[in-house]
Parts: structure tokens; C-alpha cells; sequence
């Protein structure tokens, strides 16, 4: 669980800057599309995620098109899976576009980290770091699909257990990631990624053929 809830935090908190007028963003470009591959790997699970993702309003709004192939050793079981997941403004909604069933909850980040200042958030950043006994270094920077990346690379070690996350940023959206930590390793890497290009709306909206529940308690973030 440690593992997984690191890679969240050290996700999410470089994704918030500020541009001129002081409006929080995602990402320091308004639209994109993108597609990733996402591969986890342990001793008793495998698992490939394909996904497709769309970009707008400076990631405030974002979509995820998965789809997930998984292998489960300990039982031999292989199965298959889909799933959509969308990132609008204050909301956070998941679905299954099979099963045409899905959830929604308040994106606890958007009305916290919004009311904080630069200095606030990166004290904030400085504190979970402690907290985790994490040390980052800055690599040098590198070239993927012809953008140039900020390389950042994270250590942390609690009760013995040790995980180590690399990160390739390009204006705060993750180009590719490699973890490896308590006998899993995760490795994403973006294959397409078109800056500037703008999807429909519709690609935002949640098909009215879907029924989406509300979620009152973000495990993770209680008011």
C-alpha cells in the first residue's frame, strides 16, 4: 500500500503550477492527446494497460481510455478489461464503458491546492518528503518524441522498505515513469503525444447511456 500511495503523491505534486495571473494548472500546455503503455510486474501479478488520453483547459479537464490485460500467476487466471476515467475541473469520475456503470467523487486536490499559494504548495511537497523519508536528484535532462524532458528521480526508504521512482516531466505531464519497490516494478512510457491538439467535447462527457453514482468519502481525503 506504501508503494502505491508514494506514487500518487510524487504524481500529483509536481502537476500544479501557476501561470501569470495566478490560475492553477495541470500542465503548462492547454491541449494534447497522448497514448500509453503502462506495464506492472511482482513475482504473482502482471498486468498491460494501453490507454489513450485527451487534454484540455491546461489539464483541468483530461481523459483515460484504458485497456488492461492481466495476468494473476498464483491462480493462472488471465483476463481483460475497460475503463474511462475523467479528470473536470472539481470532479472525478470512473466508468466501465461494458458494464455501462461508473462513479463520481469531489477531486479533493482542486479546491485545496487552488486556495494555496507557490510557497504554501512547495513546503507542502517539502513535508511529504520528509514524512516519507524521500531524497529526489535531478538527472540530466532527456529527449522523448522529440520534447525535451526534466528528469527527476525519488528515494524512499521506510522501515526498511525501499522504492525508487524515476520521472520524465515535460511541462509537468509525465512522459514516463519507472518504479521499482517491495518486489514490483511499474514502467509507463507515452508513445504518441500531439501538444496542442484539440479533442471535442464529447470526448469529456459521460455517455448519457451510463449510470454514474456519487461517491460522498474519498477514502484518501476527508473534508
Amino acid at each position: 500500500m506504501h508503494k502505491y500511495l508514494f506514487l500518487l503523491i510524487f504524481l500529483l505534486l509536481p502537476l500544479f503550477i501557476y501561470s501569470q495571473d495566478k490560475n492553477l494548472k495541470r500542465y503548462d500546455f492547454e491541449n494534447a492527446y497522448a497514448e500509453k503503455i503502462t506495464k506492472v510486474v511482482s513475482s504473482a501479478f502482471e498486468s498491460e494497460t494501453v490507454e489513450k488520453i485527451y487534454i484540455a483547459d491546461w489539464g483541468l479537464k483530461e481523459v483515460h481510455i484504458k485497456h488492461e490485460k492481466r495476468n494473476i500467476k498464483m491462480i493462472n487466471k488471465i483476463d481483460e478489461s475497460n475503463s474511462v476515467s475523467i479528470i473536470d475541473g472539481k470532479w472525478m469520475i470512473n466508468y466501465n464503458p461494458d458494464t455501462k456503470e461508473g462513479t463520481k467523487m469531489e477531486n479533493p486536490f482542486y479546491d485545496k491546492m487552488s486556495a494555496l499559494d507557490q510557497s504554501t504548495l512547495q513546503n507542502f511537497g517539502e513535508q511529504m518528503k520528509g514524512a516519507l523519508n524521500t531524497t529526489t536528484t535531478e538527472l540530466p535532462n532527456e529527449n522523448i518524441l522529440g520534447v525535451d524532458c526534466k528528469v527527476t528521480e525519488a528515494v524512499s526508504e521506510i522501515a526498511g522498505m525501499k522504492t525508487t521512482v524515476k520521472m520524465w516531466l515535460y511541462k509537468n505531464f509525465g512522459m514516463k515513469l519507472q518504479s521499482d519497490g517491495m518486489g514490483t516494478s511499474t514502467s509507463e512510457a507515452v508513445t504518441v503525444f500531439k501538444e496542442g491538439e484539440k479533442s471535442g467535447a464529447e470526448v469529456f462527457t459521460v455517455p448519457p447511456d451510463v449510470e454514474i453514482t456519487e461517491a460522498k468519502n474519498n477514502p484518501l481525503f476527508k473534508k
